[in-house]
């Protein structure tokens, strides 16, 4: 496996994270939130996913440490990068067989169908992370020609995400991949340019972030997924929260260096 495991998110997406912990798809794709004064409705093809997720993040790991050539197409500036199918699936534990090819060019296609529509006070505007994907017909490479204004502000400011903790969780711990991603991506900043984990999250907060505000479970049946995903976490990353019943907030107990 690659030894590079270091990736960036953008805050926006971080926010948002438009990836359900969902086995099951379904066609027509959508999902209204608010961050600030944003409000952002992300529409695709069909349900995404933390498979969806960890393949987003492969792309701009690629992205964040490769060159990257210039275009346009329709007027729009695009970063074109050409992947290695054999690389991407090798980093993920998978076997390059043509079966796994096709499920990661199907990720692609969701990826690629993702319309993003941001809102705020004064403006709307409609945009997308990738234009274009083009691969052969044995799936081997793939051309990606993705917004080059949104790659620019992914590799100036984005988030610096520990890779290795996401790719490390199984199937069944796809809550825990969406905390841990959003822990990582909300750290405080040290004045030392360091950074370090919050000390607390409000329980709602830590329920959006999981999508558990969007299905019909009761609070204490909440709190036990995640509750399950802070043990998970602990495992692999020595970070510990607990839950704080009287403030309803999940308290930093102890963490390992970002």
């Amino acid at each position: 496996m690659s030894t590079n495991k270091i990736t960036k998110i953008d805050h926006r997406t971080i926010h948002f994270l438009p990836f359900l912990p969902a086995r099951n798809r379904s066609l027509g794709y959508k999902l209204e939130r608010k961050w600030g004064k944003e409000k952002i409705i992300i529409t695709a093809i069909e349900t995404l996913n933390t498979y969806d997720l960890i393949t987003f993040l492969l792309v701009l790991k690629e992205y964040t440490n490769s060159a990257y050539t210039t275009g346009k197409i329709k007027d729009k500036e695009f970063a074109e990068i050409v992947i290695d199918v054999k690389k991407i699936l090798k980093e993920r534990g998978i076997i390059n067989k043509k079966i796994n090819r096709e499920t990661l060019f199907k990720s692609l296609k969701r990826l690629r169908s993702i319309e993003l529509e941001i809102i705020t006070e004064t403006s709307r505007v409609v945009t997308s992370y990738f234009y274009e994907i083009e691969a052969d017909n044995e799936l081997n490479t793939v051309k990606i020609l993705a917004n080059k204004k949104y790659i620019d502000q992914l590799i100036q400011k984005g988030i610096i995400i520990n890779f290795n903790r996401i790719l490390s969780y199984n199937k069944k711990e796809q809550y825990t991949i969406l905390l841990d991603l959003y822990l990582q991506g909300t750290k405080n900043t040290k004045k030392s340019n360091g950074f370090s984990y919050r000390n607390f999250y409000k329980n709602d907060e830590i329920e959006t972030a999981l999508k558990l505000d969007l299905i019909d479970l009761p609070r204490f049946k909440k709190r036990q997924i995640i509750k399950k995903s802070f043990e998970n976490l602990f495992k692999n990353a020595n970070i510990k929260y607990i839950y704080n019943k009287d403030e309803d907030i999940w308290v930093k107990t102890s963490a390992a260096s970002a």
